[in-house]
């Protein structure tokens, strides 16, 4: 029987296990009765509660550091598939809410809000959608920058959460979520 360790599992960027891989490894390994083998697996010297100061990421454990007591139930190759969606790791929006505010009716458009994806392998693409609230118009719905734009009446108030989604070249995803404010105030 061959396993896959999904994608998010594994930090691309050091090739380190999660804690979530290890924690189905440990459930692997907890399962294990006379009807299911299981994979016996040891966790060679990782403490899972405190924090590394080695430049390796608190809660991971380097793939090297895991040895099995019974190797013929390991497979050969551990396969990384499958993307990753809502996790923001990996994914900054810079400023982190899209807003302008007018006096009097018009049109109306917010500060430009700019993606930038860090995880997996570049290049990225990106594409804004709509999560609720009221609509805008995305002038740029698939570049990492863009700005949200409508009309408003005298005092209207606009709000939404609008979706950006980082996709990798091997179709990771990575997504989060942005405020838009647009808000106009009344003549006086």
């Amino acid at each position: 029987m061959t396993r896959v360790i999904p994608r998010q599992w594994v930090n691309i960027q050091t090739g380190e296990l999660t804690m979530e891989a290890l924690r189905y490894l440990d459930d692997l390994e907890n399962s294990r009765n006379a009807d299911s083998p299981g994979i016996n697996t040891v966790l060679a010297g990782v403490n899972r509660t405190e924090a590394k100061t080695d430049g390796i990421i608190a809660g991971t454990v380097v793939l090297a550091t895991i040895t099995t007591a019974d190797a013929g139930n390991i497979p050969t190759a551990l396969t990384a598939f499958g993307a990753t969606s809502g996790a923001t790791s990996g994914l900054s929006i810079s400023p982190t809410a899209a807003t302008e505010f007018i006096t009097g009716p018009g049109s109306v458009a917010t500060n430009s809000v700019t993606a930038a994806a860090t995880f997996g392998t570049g290049p990225y693409t990106y594409a804004w959608t709509y999560v609720e609230g009221d609509t805008f118009t995305v002038s740029a719905p698939a570049a990492a920058t863009t700005h949200f734009s409508t009309l408003l009446g005298d005092g209207d108030q606009k709000y939404a959460t609008y979706r950006v989604t980082a996709t990798d070249s091997l179709a990771a995803t990575r997504t989060a979520d942005v405020p838009v404010t647009a808000v106009s105030t009344s003549f006086l």
